[in-house]
């Protein structure tokens, strides 16, 4: 920051302005720190505007409403109120928050792919963990019901045993133990976690979970030797009251 530098800097590679006057660089430093405050201000206002989409985003996902409820309704009705309570400053800053389908859309996966990797991580450094599955059935298209593969998976999480989703995924055609069982073997490699560390396996008692030869659950024995299997309560219970009267 020497003078002479400084001089020298302006005269070699400013050369067009090394004869302006001092107010012309004044002038020049005050838009330029003008200039940093308006790119700093709208800087947070955006960071402001994404937070807020993800906490709408997070609200529309909880109720199952609409992804365009947050462009046609929300955010209009939350304009309105801003407005009229805090002006209309306030009420053209909350406008700039994004709003649309595909926004809220791409919001809502973006959270749940993060609670899904947190929900692996916990359960890789687990030192146990055992798994709860079955079949559901889905109305795709309003023609044809589709098979689903339900799984929870039971781990253990700041001393504390957790139990939550694991995924659900959609079937072939033919649901049988062979087919169940490529599905849940892929996502279990895939995602790191290792068999030798399920002790727990939770089916109904259909022939494709518990076949003696090509069911699940042997299946699931073979690569994880500890596991023990264990009858669906809630099956039970319903195969016990099916006889009973009312």
């Amino acid at each position: 920051m020497k003078p002479s530098l400084l001089r020298r800097h302006l005269e070699t590679n400013h050369s067009h302005l090394k004869n302006k006057p001092r107010e012309f660089f004044e002038r020049e430093l005050r838009g330029l720190s003008t200039s940093k405050t308006c790119i700093r201000e709208t800087d947070t206002v955006n960071r402001k505007g994404l937070e807020a989409s993800y906490m709408v985003s997070y609200r529309v996902a909880k109720t199952g409403k609409p992804h365009t409820i947050v462009e046609d309704l929300i955010l209009p009705a939350a304009a309105d109120m801003v407005g009229a309570m805090l002006g209309e400053k306030a009420k053209n800053t909350i406008q700039t928050m994004p709003s649309s389908n595909n926004t809220v859309s791409r919001r809502i996966s973006d959270m749940a792919e993060d609670v899904s990797k947190q929900l692996l991580l916990h359960t890789r450094a687990s030192d146990v963990y055992a798994l709860q599955l079955g079949e559901s059935t889905d109305v795709a298209g309003l023609a044809q019901l589709l098979a689903q593969l339900l799984v929870y998976v039971r781990y253990i999480h700041e001393g504390s045993i957790k139990e939550d989703m694991l995924f659900c995924k959609p079937l072939e055609t033919r649901s049988t133990g062979e087919v169940i069982f490529r599905m849940l073997d892929t996502f279990i490699r895939s995602n790191g976690l290792i068999w030798s560390k399920c002790v727990g396996i939770c089916t109904d008692g259909a022939k494709a979970m518990t076949g003696r030869h090509s069911g699940v659950v042997t299946r699931l024995q073979a690569v994880a030797p500890d596991a023990t299997w264990v009858h669906c309560s809630i099956h039970r219970e319903a195969l016990a009251a099916k006889g009973m009267s009312a």
